[in-house]
């Protein structure tokens, strides 16, 4: 089951008319190759041969002020594009317009660096919302 309602190979244009109006950008890797996608970039991958795929999703560490992992009700990558589900632009919308990204020091690599899984993440994410809340409601006198 993929993430999108949406067969990229034959797009129903009745159903999302808005892909009438999208640039595609086409490419190949070959063996050794790796293939870098920005944060939110929606993509399609087709395989014709053996291959092994890893995707690392990258986080921000600012993402938990738009991303509420335990709210299903607004946040099920299965259902995005869907009729009346809402659009991801629109959760996007609610980040800040830029976040701080910190660049590796000249001669640093990520061999060493420590991954946070989808889990921990959460939890973080999770952690973050609930103690904005908190003091949301303190600064204005409820407690």
């Amino acid at each position: 089951r993929g993430s999108s309602p949406v067969h990229q190979n034959a797009v129903d244009l009745t159903a999302f008319p808005a892909f009438a109006n999208v640039s595609w950008i086409r490419g190949e890797i070959s063996a050794g190759d790796m293939l870098y996608i920005p944060h939110s970039y929606w993509h399609q991958v087709n395989s014709f041969d053996r291959n092994l795929g890893v995707n690392l999703w990258w986080q921000h560490a600012e993402d938990w002020r738009w991303w509420d992992p335990e709210n299903r009700e607004e946040y099920d990558t299965t259902r995005f594009g869907s009729e009346g589900w809402i659009p991801f632009n629109e959760l996007k919308s609610r980040a800040p317009a830029s976040a701080k990204c910190t660049a590796l020091s000249s001669g640093k690599d990520l061999s060493k660096t420590r991954f946070m899984d989808e889990t921990a993440f959460k939890r973080y994410a999770s952690k973050m919302r609930a103690k904005a809340a908190k003091g949301a409601k303190g600064a204005k006198g409820e407690l």
